[in-house]
């Protein structure tokens, strides 16, 4: 079932008689740091529901914002609940989490043989790596939770087929050094599921294939359908575009 959120903003520029919602005057010096906590606990919601034996869908289809009066945020606040960088670097980091000039960031550490796959900007006078087309979807096909769960995973990887930057031959070499050949078991699946024409790439996915059963979206239901074609669970079921 698709995820509803509803984010309550309790603040009012003033509260109402017949309100009886969790709402009321504030100072706007409070508003950043309820942000920030709203951004933290969703941040952790997956190891909440995990914790209480539940699951959580990585993707939401509807958001709510309600409470008070949503609009009395700035418009940088309210876009702060919906965006996050991620960094990736073979550097040890803390926190893993938090904030850097009021954008809210998310560091993952790996391998400094499993860097690759980016090119060079500059920012001012300052250089950042940046994970070309081909590195983006090889990461969220191994961790769909990075790309907003499988659902949304679906969506890129069918923007990606379309797009200028389409190149089989890089994916399976990314996927290749990446090392995990989970990767290969849900681009196959999901190259056929969205009625993408790419049957070299398909046939390629299918040499690569290990023994076993992997969920589709590590972060959903450990329940599902079984694929034998391409031994995997699928826990969270993705629109057919046929």
């Amino acid at each position: 079932m698709p995820l509803g959120l509803y984010i309550s903003v309790p603040f009012c520029r003033s509260k109402c008689s017949y309100c009886n919602f969790a709402s009321d005057v504030f100072s706007p010096q409070r508003f950043a740091a309820y942000v920030e906590r709203v951004c933290a606990d969703m941040a952790r919601a997956a190891q909440t529901a995990e914790a209480v034996g539940g699951s959580f869908e990585a993707r939401a289809d509807t958001v709510y914002l309600g409470g008070g009066t949503p609009s009395v945020l700035a418009p940088a606040q309210l876009e702060q609940l919906f965006r996050a960088v991620l960094v990736i670097t073979t550097k040890p980091v803390r926190p893993r989490k938090g904030q850097l000039q009021g954008t809210p960031f998310v560091a993952k550490v790996i391998a400094s043989d499993r860097f690759f796959g980016t090119r060079r900007v500059w920012r001012d006078q300052t250089p950042i790596d940046v994970s070309d087309p081909c590195r983006t979807i090889i990461d969220i096909l191994n961790e769909p939770g990075l790309g907003g769960g499988i659902r949304h995973v679906a969506q890129v990887l069918q923007a990606y087929f379309r797009s200028e930057y389409r190149d089989d031959r890089r994916l399976l070499e990314y996927g290749r050094k990446l090392g995990n050949r989970t990767v290969f078991k849900r681009l196959g699946f999901l190259v056929e599921r969205l009625g993408i024409d790419a049957p070299a790439l398909v046939s390629e996915c299918r040499a690569r294939l290990t023994a076993g059963y992997s969920r589709l979206d590590p972060t959903g239901p450990k329940k599902g359908k079984l694929v034998r074609r391409w031994n995997l669970l699928i826990n969270i079921e993705v629109p057919s575009s046929r």
